[in-house]
This record gives C-alpha cells, sequence and structure tokens, in this order.
C-alpha cells in the first residue's frame, strides 16, 4: 500500500513539473496602411472572372427611375417627359424601365438593357427638344437651359458641368473634343438647332449621365 502512495504521488509531481507550452501572441489583423499614395496596377488589363461575384460597391449602376423623375425636372426648369396626355412617362412605364411597384414586384431591376436605352433615347428627345423651344424664347443668356454661350466649346463645358458634373477646364479641349466633333458634323448636314439637339440626347444619355 505505502508502494503504491508513493507511485501515486510521483506521477503526480512529475505532472505538475510538465513544461507548458508557450502561449504565441495574437497577430494583429492585417490591414493596409497607406490609402493616400498612388501606386501603378501591375496588370492594367485585369478583369473579373465572374462578374456576378464583384461586390456592388466597385461596378457602376444605373439610376433608377425615380432618380430619374426627379433629376430632369430640376436640370431642366421643370420640364418633364411625358405622353400627348401630359402624364408622366415614368409612372406610364414605370414597370417597363424596372420600377417596383410592390405589389408583384418588390424589386427594383436596375440592370442597363436595350429596352430601356430606346426609352431613354425617347426621352433626352424630347427633354432636350422641349429645352431648345424654351431657349428660342428666353432674352437672357444666363436663364437658358442649354445655349448659354454662344462659342461652341464654352458652351459645351457648361453642360458637361451641368449635366455630367465635370468642370472642364478653359483650356482643355480634349474633354469636350467627342461633343465638338458631333455638333460640327450635325451641323454641316442639317442646321445649329438640330446640332445642339444630338448634343443634348448624347449628353443626356451618356454613361456620365446615367450610371453613378
Amino acid at each position: 500500500m505505502r508502494i503504491a502512495s508513493l507511485l501515486i504521488l510521483a506521477v503526480g509531481c512529475t505532472a505538475m513539473e510538465a513544461p507548458t507550452p508557450p502561449v504565441q501572441p495574437a497577430q494583429p489583423d492585417p490591414h493596409f496602411g497607406d490609402h493616400w499614395s498612388q501606386v501603378e496596377r501591375e496588370d492594367p488589363e485585369q478583369t473579373w472572372a465572374h462578374p456576378d461575384q464583384v461586390p456592388m460597391g466597385q461596378m457602376p449602376r444605373r439610376l433608377e427611375v425615380e432618380h430619374l423623375r426627379r433629376s430632369i425636372p430640376l436640370l431642366f426648369g421643370g420640364i418633364q417627359w411625358e405622353d400627348r396626355n401630359e402624364r408622366s412617362m415614368w409612372d406610364v412605364l414605370s414597370r417597363t424601365l424596372g420600377e417596383a411597384d410592390y405589389l408583384e414586384v418588390t424589386e427594383s431591376n436596375a440592370d442597363p438593357s436595350p429596352l430601356f436605352a430606346k426609352f431613354m433615347d425617347d426621352m433626352a428627345a424630347q427633354v432636350c427638344g422641349k429645352a431648345l423651344d424654351r431657349d428660342a424664347h428666353t432674352a437672357e443668356a444666363n436663364e437658358r437651359l442649354i445655349l448659354r454661350h454662344p462659342d461652341v466649346k464654352s458652351n459645351l463645358r457648361f453642360l458637361r458641368l451641368k449635366l455630367h458634373g465635370i468642370a472642364v477646364a478653359p483650356d482643355n479641349n480634349e474633354a469636350v473634343d467627342a461633343y465638338y466633333q458631333l455638333h460640327q458634323t450635325i451641323q454641316a448636314q442639317a442646321s445649329s438647332g438640330q446640332a445642339w439637339l444630338g448634343v443634348c440626347m448624347a449628353m443626356l444619355t451618356a454613361p456620365e449621365f446615367m450610371t453613378y
């Protein structure tokens, strides 16, 4: 009995004296400390293998119907897109344009589509046409919706700021060159009014206006 007690005591002492493994310090979460220095991308041609898996914050999104319903009158002095009975086309075509009615459809669809682009062309043609008609009867240049400046490139800079939120410096012709060429091409074949109609429609349906 005494021998057994001694053996139990020896085993207990050995267990108490066994070394414990060292505690590893907690590793800090990886983070990027410099958010401001510009760097060059290693692969400028990199694309997403699965675009549907790209987080929404990294992809441009199309304006929804409600955005456009509110924005167009603010930009064009109350002018709205309407049918012959003066009903809002945003309301008439709301389901077709992807707006949820919360009866049958509970989530708005903001995916770009050829049908949406077609209706936006119709919208731009009507809204820009109404705006130019109003400008033709507005004597004060600073009260006009589209034709604020007699110089074509100066007016294009005004429209880029108004419709795209892009301030173009007076010496920067590259930022307005495509619209200038469009204006000159249409004017040579039609008239100055048609040229500004084409420019207005192009700007109003451009990605700089339709996406965010």
